[in-house]
């Protein structure tokens, strides 16, 4: 009512921009979150969005990171099932950075640079070997 009175309307129209926001409540502390990420991190997108993989990108990527594999010499996965600490591996080999196979939610923003990101983008492209 206090935005009415101030603006002088008695409706926002909803023809903006769609932005994603999330909120907290933690004891007696709120925060509200402005999502510049859009689809989870963990989802790498190299896998269809309707196959769910029983681990997550980013902790199989953790768990060949811990065990020490930098992309040389052999890679054994022992657990046999969709794959994905052996896609980290491989990634890992080819020196691949983590989002260049997605979209991210900053993307969308409205004084997003687009040509700066596409400018990242490719020179993490040329960094792999």
């Amino acid at each position: 009512e206090s935005l009415k009175q101030r603006y002088h309307v008695t409706w926002f129209a909803e023809t903006g921009a769609l932005y994603q926001i999330q909120f907290s409540l933690v004891h007696d502390t709120a925060t509200l979150y402005l999502d510049t990420t859009g689809t989870p991190l963990h989802k790498r997108g190299y896998r269809p969005a309707h196959v769910a993989a029983p681990l997550r990108e980013t902790l199989a990527a953790a768990l060949v990171d811990i065990a020490g594999y930098r992309g040389r010499g052999d890679f054994c996965d022992p657990f046999c099932g969709s794959g994905t600490l052996a896609i980290e591996a491989a990634l890992i080999a080819l020196k691949r950075a983590p989002g260049l196979m997605r979209r991210f939610g900053f993307e969308k923003l409205k004084n997003f640079d687009k040509a700066l990101w596409m400018k990242i983008k490719q020179a993490a492209r040329e960094a792999a070997p």
